[in-house]
């Protein structure tokens, strides 16, 4: 996830396929979500508040949890 800090609109890398993506704020509200494919796929929350965000990332079964930080 790239780059972090961001004003908004930052990128996933991933070589997954299918990988499902849901990004909350901090009030747990589920401010975007959506299925990657391999690559490079971005991601706007330039319409959101500044703050800190947790991109959940689910593949297979796994959860991985990364904070960004909108600014």
């Amino acid at each position: 996830i790239y780059p972090n800090p961001t004003k908004g609109i930052f990128n996933i890398r991933t070589d997954a396929s299918n990988l499902k993506v849901e990004v909350y704020s901090t009030l747990g509200k589920l401010v975007a979500k959506g299925t990657l494919l391999n690559g490079v796929q971005q991601i706007d929350l330039s319409e959101e508040s500044k703050g800190i965000y947790f991109v959940k990332l689910i593949h297979n079964g796994k959860i991985e949890q990364r904070k960004i930080l909108v600014h």
